[in-house]
């Protein structure tokens, strides 16, 4: 990567970095231009009238800019980061970097988030919890390029690890109090003196140069400079650098009052079944979530029940891997503080999806301006998860002219496609008394759909005018409860069913994706069976948890006519 523009959704250059070769801002010219497509295609349709919000998202990750150059981008909470390469460059190493410079800006300079999170963001990580917008970007400005020098050596990757960035750069608060320290300010020198417990009159005593003054400077340069190694790289003392310590990723002079270490163990499923029930793609990814609060270097051994779903893992660089080759069992040395320590992949995995979903729709023929016999009528079957497949078209609650008739049907822990994964059948039978929570069925819908009224069962479902988007929630769904139903008319537009650009009400495929969250479950079977902490003086308290989210999980619904 050779520069870095970070810009708004508006297309305006918040800041920019050059890692070699200075890039014009004209080289973003041709991604400049989809955006504003974009905007404007989704502000004039009634699918994305919601102030232009999914124009960004539109676009390709990976473009042909200007000036023989190529553009990656990443979009987070209207902001993009765009990288300008003109060399053959990884697109995934690149997007991997983007992604890393987000998250870090965003605990750095970001506020906690306060939005309320689908149940797939769970699986999305610690960057999901601080909220990085434009105003802080320009608070921070000095503070944004200092850490993006850190994180970027001649565009490829440096110091991405955030235990050597806290070691490096500290927090704004700390910053911004050593700044007014270094500049003289004696108010700011007596409460950094009490904070170290220095007596503020004694801090202040003899101004700037006085011996209270220098006791704080002191104890400021201890505070600021621990973990920054002072010894050989060997132990606690070592160095920051990979080349001066044996565990560089771990900060030193780590102190806690009690030991605690917790893994979380979160899968999710990825999932697409067509509208005839068969499973078409089904896969598992999972990730080891660990928060480290151990004092001095403990080490640490997890042995997994079947190390051979972790073969082909991503593993944290903590992680021995001769061992774990050699005798099945994960030994590190942890980070500290929240990090990864492995992510894995299992493609092709045979498991039962927790829930289905199916459902039929009807419009009439006359919606989409074609010639058809009175009182036939264009629709959807119902999938086999259906009770019946009606084929008359005179049956009570046919859709009128200009309306539609629309049914869902949930199913919780409806088996479909092929058994459960080996290894996980003590945890299907569990789910029989236990509950799914979060869940929320999202159908976009049709641009000549302009209006929907439906009732459901049980949760709450509504039409959300700006996203042309049904979305049914139900907060807990027991899975042993019976099918719940959600039913009701959809108003349609007659004018936008004619236009050529628009498919035809009968040729209208619907798909429903799906979220939700189960606890103390995993599809793959994956299970911890014990965790050894040593080198330790206090014994810690150890706690695991397992939970499966849905990744990208769609029920397919096809038009059929009847």
């Amino acid at each position: 990567m050779e520069s870095l523009f970070v810009l708004n959704e508006a297309g305006t250059f918040l800041l920019e970095k050059h890692y070699g070769v200075r890039t014009p801002r004209d080289a973003c010219g041709p991604l400049l231009q989809r955006l504003v497509v974009s905007q404007n295609s989704a502000r004039s349709s009634k699918a994305g009238a919601l102030s232009g919000s999914r124009g960004s998202h539109a676009l390709p990750r990976v473009m042909w800019g200007a000036r023989g150059t190529v553009l990656v981008h990443a979009q987070h909470n209207n902001l993009l980061f765009v990288g300008a390469a003109s060399k053959d460059v990884e697109p995934l190493l690149l997007l991997n970097l983007l992604q890393r410079m987000h998250s870090t800006l965003a605990w750095y300079c970001g506020s906690a988030a306060t939005s309320s999170l689908p149940a797939s963001s769970v699986f999305a990580g610690a960057s999901s919890e601080f909220l990085l917008t434009e105003e802080a970007l320009r608070k921070h400005y000095s503070l944004v390029y200092v850490l993006l020098d850190e994180m970027s050596s001649c565009g490829y990757p440096a110091t991405v690890q955030g235990n050597i960035l806290q070691m490096l750069v500290r927090r704004p608060s700390v910053m911004e109090a050593a700044m007014k320290l270094v500049n003289g300010s004696s108010r700011v020198l007596s409460s950094l003196a009490a904070s170290f417990g220095l007596a503020g009159s004694q801090a202040a005593a003899g101004g700037p140069n006085g011996p209270g003054a220098q006791r704080a400077f002191a104890a400021l340069e201890s505070e600021a400079g621990a973990g920054m190694g002072r010894g050989s790289g060997m132990g606690e003392g070592g160095g920051i650098s990979g080349a001066g310590s044996d565990c560089w990723w771990r900060r030193g002079n780590v102190h806690y009052a009690s030991n605690e270490v917790y893994v979380d163990v979160v899968e999710a499923i990825h999932a697409i079944v067509d509208a005839e029930g068969k499973m078409l793609q089904a896969s598992v990814s999972g990730v080891i979530q660990m928060n480290s609060r151990l004092s001095g270097l403990p080490e640490l051994c997890l042995t997994p029940r079947r190390p051979a779903l972790l073969q082909d893992a991503s593993f944290h660089p903590c992680v021995k891997l001769p061992r774990f080759k050699r005798d099945g069992v994960v030994a590190f040395c942890p980070p500290d503080g929240d990090f990864v320590l492995a992510s894995y992949w299992l493609c092709d995995s045979k498991f039962t999806l927790p829930l289905s979903v199916s459902g039929s729709v009807a419009f009439p023929a006359s919606a989409s301006g074609a010639s058809a016999p009175a009182g036939a009528k264009f629709g959807l079957y119902p999938t086999p998860h259906s009770v019946s497949a009606r084929r008359d078209g005179g049956s009570a609650g046919a859709p009128g002219l200009g309306t539609g008739r629309l049914e869902l049907r949930l199913a919780p822990f409806c088996p479909v496609g092929a058994a459960a994964a080996p290894g996980s059948a003590a945890g299907s039978a569990s789910l029989n008394s236990g509950v799914m929570e979060a869940v929320l069925v999202c159908v976009p819908l049709p641009s000549f759909v302009d209006g929907a009224t439906l009732t459901a069962s049980c949760g709450n479902i509504r039409f959300l005018h700006g996203s042309s988007c049904l979305l049914w929630e139900v907060s807990s769904l027991a899975f042993d409860a019976p099918t719940q139903k959600a039913e009701g008319t959809l108003t349609l537009v007659a004018e936008e069913a004619k236009r050529v650009d628009v498919i035809s009400p009968c040729e209208t495929s619907l798909v429903a994706s799906v979220q939700f969250l189960i606890k103390n479950w995993v599809p793959s079977g994956f299970k911890l069976d014990s965790l050894d902490v040593s080198n330790i003086n206090v014994p810690p308290y150890k706690g695991c948890r397992y939970s499966t989210v849905a990744g990208s999980v769609e029920f397919r619904i096809d038009a059929r006519p009847q």
